[in-house]
């Protein structure tokens, strides 16, 4: 049997025979056979009787398979006064084949009905157990208490727990065909007296081997021993197994009392899978290494839920995207007979970054006149989450798309800067904002240019109508239009007393922005002779104003009336004034 080393793997059957409480109050119950204490259903016993007999000699012995064990005592298995599982193994016990002394012994089954099924020495698997030794045979004083014992090839045991008149030892076999090669370990805290707790663990992990008893730990690797071992199927055993081969009395040999006793077996994970941080449209691979008793299985999960077909070692996402972020983990399975055993590896956190924003943004209006109100609209691509904005004019905004409003005539270079947990873009549009005061704003309406000719200057007269630049951008009159300026037409009498006066009025210019909404009209006379002298010096206004609107530049042909003028002495002259606003 080979291990799958391509993933990582985790099972794990418990068998327990549970501990309660301290070294001296164990929460088992007397009164009860062991199966009802222990959960024995993965373990057959080992009695040293054959045919319930006695009988000193080696061949087979009884055995008791896991079903039947439920319910079941003898003398040589039975529960103790506090509770514990006692096995009893006297000298004259009968062996098993190739073995001069007898045992009350449990061996594991992974499989209840046969022993056939075993496991290998790749994944962990862990035999813990607490017990006290009772008694033991003179002149040896010698019992062991738990095993890795192999079933394949020379079938050797490859660890013995030893209890040695006081002194707790253990071997392990560095060859597995050798059994002269078991290497000892001792150790002064193994002092431990009869009736005495001993907690003992003898653990697996790829090859591994760490023996701990009372807190005493010792390692091997037997992979690097004796290389074999990877093919060699083994299984756990725990009890009684005398060590005094005399043969000699009934009433002598070795008594042990377990307290508790744990089988775990599950693949070991070793390489998780690592985290990861990526931008949107990468390729992520997560690869998991284990190694167990084949075949592995797998099944990988998104934040603990499996994912749909993800069963082997590798988990391959393409063209990541931002939903597919999280915690990755994957559940190892292997098979130990009709047993399942799983492990699930560390998490492993897949951070998807976007991809950094590229800026961009539009503006509207480019250019006026001030005060100019313009909207920034932000077009930036991959999903930024903030934007730093700066107007040329010492104006900021972090808003998305703000709008800014220019107080100073000027040509203004704005810059965005887009960012998300991706990075961060900049784009900056040189002179992208032109400020223009109202008069050269006109100007550039009008002439396409705010150079000053003498046609176009403020006091030129473009159409030589008599009327200024100055004057017709106050008034809202196109300049270049000769017929658009403020005039009378005609001043007439309507009847003996009033005098009707006909002009060009001023109602505003909408053709450029912001343009000229509405003027006020007001009408002026002065009087004068028949000669067309002026005769009270001064022009005085009539009372008589409109206020005209929706113009287009070109003045409305309109009028108004000075009632009574007609009868005034000396004659009235008559002007049209468009007071500045």
């Amino acid at each position: 049997m080979h291990p799958n080393r391509a993933s990582t793997f985790a099972v794990a059957l418990a068998v327990s025979l549970c501990l309660a409480g301290g070294a001296t109050a164990w929460a088992l119950d007397p009164n009860q056979p062991p199966s009802d204490n222990f959960d024995l259903s993965h373990w057959k016993l080992q009695l040293p009787t054959a045919n319930s007999n006695l009988t000193c000699s080696a061949g087979s012995v009884d055995e008791i398979t896991p079903a039947q064990l439920v319910g079941y005592t003898n003398t040589y298995f039975y529960t103790g006064s506090d509770g514990a599982m006692v096995f009893w193994a006297p000298d004259n016990g009968a062996t098993t084949s190739g073995s001069s002394n007898p045992r009350s012994e449990l061996r594991e089954r992974i499989n209840p009905n046969s022993d056939s099924v075993n496991w290998i020495l790749y994944g962990t698997h862990i035999l813990d157990a607490t017990c006290k030794v009772l008694q033991v045979s003179a002149p040896n004083k010698q019992v062991i208490i738990g095993q890795i014992h192999g079933q394949s090839s020379a079938a050797l045991p490859t660890v013995k727990l030893y209890y040695n008149n006081g002194t707790l030892s253990a071997t392990i076999k560095t060859n597995s065909t050798d059994d002269n090669s078991d290497l000892k370990f001792t150790s002064s805290a193994w002092n431990v007296g009869l009736s005495n707790p001993i907690t003992y663990q003898i653990k697996v992990v790829n090859g591994l081997i760490t023996i701990a008893m009372n807190n005493k730990t010792n390692s091997l690797n037997v992979f690097q021993t004796d290389p074999n071992y990877t093919n060699e199927t083994q299984y756990f055993k725990a009890g009684s197994y005398n060590q005094e081969p005399s043969c000699s009395m009934s009433n002598d040999g070795a008594r042990v009392a377990f307290y508790f006793v744990n089988l775990t077996h599950a693949p070991s994970i070793t390489n998780q899978p690592a985290s990861q941080i990526v931008t949107v449209g990468s390729n992520v691979t997560f690869t998991v290494g284990a190694l167990g008793n084949p075949p592995l299985r797998y099944a990988w999960r998104l934040n603990g839920t499996n994912l749909t077909s993800k069963t082997n070692a590798t988990l391959a996402i393409p063209n990541v995207q931002l939903t597919n972020a999280g915690n990755y983990s994957v559940v190892v399975t292997d098979s130990l007979g009709a047993v399942v055993s799983t492990v699930t590896s560390s998490n492993a956190t897949l951070t998807v970054l976007p991809l950094a924003p590229v800026a961009s943004f539009t503006a509207s209006p480019t250019n006026g006149a001030v005060p100019l109100n313009v909207a920034f609209t932000d077009t930036s691509s991959n999903s930024p989450t903030s934007w730093a904005w700066t107007f040329g004019d010492a104006g900021t905004s972090t808003s998305q798309s703000p709008g800014h409003t220019y107080a100073t005539p000027g040509v203004y270079t704005v810059t965005l800067i887009a960012t998300n947990s991706g990075g961060s873009s900049i784009n900056t549009q040189t002179a992208l904002i032109g400020v223009y005061d109202p008069f050269a704003w006109w100007q550039l309406q009008y002439f396409g240019s705010t150079n000053s000719t003498a046609n176009t200057a403020p006091g030129g007269d473009y159409t030589a109508t008599g009327m200024s630049n100055t004057n017709k951008f106050l008034a809202g009159f196109n300049p270049t239009n000769p017929a658009a300026y403020l005039h009378i037409i005609s001043v007439a009498n309507m009847n003996s007393q009033d005098i009707n006066v006909i002009y060009l009025g001023a109602n505003g210019d909408s053709t450029w922005s912001p343009g000229i909404a509405s003027r006020t009209n007001v009408l002026d006379y002065m009087t004068g002779d028949p000669n067309g002298n002026y005769t009270n010096g001064g022009w005085q206004d009539t009372g008589q104003t409109n206020i005209l609107s929706g113009g287009t530049g070109t003045g409305i042909v309109t009028n108004m009336i000075d009632a009574g003028g007609a009868t005034n002495a000396p004659s009235r002259y008559y002007r049209v004034r468009v007071p500045v606003p």
